[in-house]
């Protein structure tokens, strides 16, 4: 019983250590650039040597992947629990808005334009998979929508789901807002909400007109 119990904790141990890392990795990432953060950089970080990060990371590009994919968690997680507290898919979609900072929004954006630019195979593997999801999550959005008597029901949701995506990452990296001419969420505003607005029935356009009248 001694030995198991000593496994268990020590593989508890192991765990703990190996999720810090990708939390204080997550934060080098966004802060610095996945490009100029080193090995040695997290490694001291986590004030521990490069030996102990290599037993539970291979490489960069394995560390950068798990990353990835617990930023991914974090995003589902901050949906869930909006999900839960939401009275509607609208007011769900406006929350998630107004939790995003211009800040942090420009760190995501930097992030995965970094992942992209140097290192392609991931970008097409597991941002893919995270994209792939997402689409996903805005399909599901639009059918509770529907379900809820906010959108209207003879529309195509593979198309508006794609356009509502490819709305977001134009909004993410247009110039408009990159160019500090306009905030994004000015941007984001007269683009996809618009264009929510547009699939609504009445109920929802006016949710969606008391949201914008704030």
């Amino acid at each position: 019983m001694s030995f198991l119990y000593n496994f268990a904790a020590q593989f508890k141990l192991i765990m703990e250590i190996g999720e810090r890392i990708l939390e204080k990795s997550l934060e080098l990432f966004l802060n610095k650039g996945c490009k100029s953060v080193t090995m040695d950089d997290v490694a001291g970080e986590n004030g521990i040597s490069k030996r102990t990060l290599y037993e539970h990371f291979n490489d960069k590009s394995t560390l950068l992947i798990e990353v990835i994919r617990l930023y991914g968690k974090k995003m589902r997680d901050t949906y869930d629990s909006i999900s839960d507290s939401a009275d509607n898919i609208l007011d769900q979609f406006f929350m998630l808005n107004n939790l995003e900072t211009e800040l942090s929004i420009n760190l995501k954006i930097n992030f995965f334009s970094d992942i992209k630019k140097f290192y392609p195979e991931i970008f097409e593997s597991v941002v893919n998979e995270m994209i792939c999801s997402h689409d996903e999550v805005i399909k599901d959005g639009i059918t509770r929508g529907q379900q809820q008597g906010l959108f209207r029901t003879n529309i195509n949701i593979e198309i508006v789901s794609k356009v509502i995506s490819q709305l977001g990452g134009m909004v993410d990296n247009t110039k408009l807002s990159n160019e500090k001419q306009f905030t994004r969420k000015e941007v984001f505003k007269e683009t996809i909400i618009n264009y929510i607005r547009g699939i609504s029935t009445l109920k929802g356009i006016e949710i969606i007109d008391n949201y914008l009248n704030k």
